[in-house]
């Protein structure tokens, strides 16, 4: 059969193969292109609004159950061991209205109580183990981690700490609560090059930059150059001011 002749000499046929051919290489390149997800306008406003407001992407709204039930069934152990600890980190924060903790949680205790609050822990049916480290022993409850920190960096677990800490109802159980002072400097004087996360405490200051004396937290832990690096992100955020703070991070 002829071809029948087209505009440059091109055979149908030609076209023909032209045409699938283009059609190949589009069909290609649609597949290599990048796939985004198909966000509805409230969800995308959600999604800049957590980045904006300095949370990750997915912040729970609210605290997990299971840490929730290991957070009453540890404190009610220590309370009826006759342990006296208070509340700390992550979960301090969050009693207080900052963001939930996605991981431990963190009891403090005076270093003789340790193995007395281990022993507590255990009767409650945990398992516990005390780390060569000596500053903390640890415990688990259905998968979930509580540390049971005795000397913190930078504070002193005495009775005048323990009477600087307020009486909060968290979970629905009173316990005594961490100033959101010494959770900063402690977080902050843990920190080095070699375990470096500024994440939680900048959700932390970010939320609850109104109930902290910033003043403290620098003065505390001026001798840091990690907390004075923190202290120079929450300035260049415009989290705290200049005024706010100690004179060894003046500019």
């Amino acid at each position: 059969m002829p071809t029948v002749g087209l505009k440059g000499g091109l055979s149908a046929r030609g076209a023909v193969a032209n045409l699938r051919s283009a059609g190949s290489v589009g069909a290609r390149e649609r597949a290599e292109e990048p796939v985004f997800p198909a966000w509805s306008p409230s969800e995308t406003s959600r999604r800049v609004t957590d980045v904006q407001s300095g949370y990750r992407a997915r912040v729970p709204a609210t605290q997990s159950d299971d840490i929730l039930e290991a957070l009453k069934l540890g404190a009610a152990a220590l309370r009826d061991g006759g342990v006296d600890f208070a509340l700390s980190g992550g979960l301090a924060a969050w009693a207080r209205g900052g963001p939930p903790t996605e991981h431990d949680i963190d009891f403090v205790v005076k270093p003789a109580d340790t193995e007395s609050a281990l022993a507590a822990l255990r009767k409650a049916g945990m398992r516990t183990e005390y780390p060569p480290e000596g500053w903390l022993a640890k415990a688990w409850w259905d998968g979930v981690l509580i540390d049971v920190i005795n000397s913190p960096m930078g504070i002193d677990i005495d009775d005048e700490f323990f009477e600087r800490c307020e009486e909060l109802s968290v979970a629905a159980v009173r316990m005594r609560v961490m100033p959101l002072v010494d959770v900063l400097v402690g977080k902050l004087l843990a920190m080095s090059e070699h375990n470096l996360d500024f994440g939680p405490p900048l959700e932390w200051a970010r939320a609850l930059r109104e109930q902290i004396d910033w003043g403290e937290v620098s003065e505390r832990s001026c001798a840091s150059p990690v907390a004075r690096a923190f202290i120079a992100l929450l300035l260049e955020l415009d989290v705290v001011t200049h005024e706010q703070l100690a004179t060894c991070h003046d500019a």
